[in-house]
């Protein structure tokens, strides 16, 4: 009885042959224009980073995309948790990959998280099958607090790297 529920609830079950009607149909569905659309983001996302020209500060190539300057940066003079990240992924799009690690040290993860999103995207789409259905709630969860982990532990090896870092932190105390 398991089985016939979980084939009636879920798009894993049986496939049958794709037929005319059926292609038009999945062309109109939510799952096509999903797919589409996260293919699009990511797609967008890598050629802002190929266009952007990353700061040599480390930080601030966001400002290209006429973005304020970072609050948390200008306010404690400490850079924020994701400082960097933008420059990082200019970097790696150019294929400047000890420059992008330099940026960001999880810089390179997240761009290749996204780029496996994006192959995931275009296998899903061509499978008919929805790219976000890869993520239950269990590994959501897993994968967003592994995500926060690294960018939190990125932050205190950055901080406590940096000289300039102890220069602000002493004036603020």
């Amino acid at each position: 009885m398991r089985g016939r529920l979980h084939e009636l609830c879920s798009w894993r079950g049986r496939r049958e042959p794709l037929r005319q009607s059926a292609s038009k149909s999945f062309m109109n569905s939510k799952t096509f224009w999903g797919n589409l659309g996260v293919m699009g983001v990511l797609a967008f996302l890598f050629a802002a980073s190929y266009w952007l020209h990353p700061d040599p500060r480390g930080l601030g190539t966001h400002e290209q995309l006429f973005l304020p300057p970072c609050f948390f940066h200008w306010w404690t003079g400490i850079p924020c948790p994701s400082c960097g990240l933008t420059t990082s992924f200019a970097y790696l799009a150019k294929g400047e990959f000890l420059n992008g690690v330099h940026a960001h040290p999880m810089g390179p993860v997240l761009f290749l998280l996204a780029a496996a999103s994006w192959v995931y995207s275009v296998v899903s789409l061509f499978r008919h099958r929805p790219s976000w259905a890869i993520l239950d709630h269990r590994s959501c969860f897993w994968v967003t607090i592994s995500l926060i982990s690294g960018l939190m532990i990125t932050w205190v090896y950055k901080i406590s790297t940096q000289e300039r870092t102890w220069i602000a932190i002493r004036s603020i105390l």
